[in-house]
């Protein structure tokens, strides 16, 4: 009679080609799941970051709406040189409100591109005097002091432009801004591109 040996059991070589099967099928999920739980993360991000514009969105309109008639740019800085920022005034120039990226450690505008700083959308009343002082030096903006009520601190800014059309009655606002997650960085250059978020308004 002859015996046959049982094959029950798996060859070394078996083993070996079965684990590393196992291994890159848990590779794969893993990898799946984490991608996937990073895209519902930012995706929540994105919706964040959608609603707080969408206020301040809806602030401007009203601002502007209620009796301001026109805009005037008295910083216009070039793109990845520095953020723009805008007044929208009374035809007679007797009172405005100053809009522009403020650094919220000093609560000034922030002029520069490159400067790592908290930096947020905010706005202020100004009266004719600072109107026309801003008008003689720009840089007289950079001095106001702007306030926490008036701060939009949703959405940290990277970039701010403003382009105006039809002789200053319409404005096209295009920026860019990250998660609030701001501390966990230490430069621009640090960011990766899915924490940054374009947009872009018109008033």
């Amino acid at each position: 009679m002859k015996y046959f040996p049982s094959r029950i059991a798996m060859t070394f070589v078996e083993l070996v080609v079965s684990l590393t099967l196992t291994a890159l099928i848990l590779f794969i999920v893993v990898r799946f799941v984490s991608d996937g739980l990073d895209t519902l993360d930012q995706n929540r991000t994105q919706i964040g970051l959608s609603d707080s514009i969408i206020t301040l969105q809806e602030t401007l309109h009203d601002i502007y709406d209620a009796w301001y008639q026109t805009f005037d740019i008295p910083i216009d800085a070039l793109p990845q040189v520095g953020n723009d920022v805008f007044i929208m005034k009374k035809l007679d120039e007797s009172d405005g409100y100053i809009f522009g990226v403020v650094d919220k450690n000093i609560w000034n505008i922030e002029p520069l591109y490159n400067t790592y700083s908290e930096r947020v959308f905010a706005y202020r009343r100004i009266s004719s005097d600072e109107i026309n002082a801003i008008a003689l030096d720009n840089n007289q903006a950079n001095l106001l002091t702007f306030f926490p009520d008036k701060m939009f601190d949703g959405a940290v800014v990277r970039d701010f432009q403003v382009t105006s059309y039809n002789s200053g009655t319409i404005m096209d606002l295009e920026f860019s801004v990250l998660d609030t997650d701001f501390d966990s960085y230490g430069s621009w250059e640090q960011i990766p591109d899915r924490n940054i978020f374009d947009f872009s308004l018109s008033l």
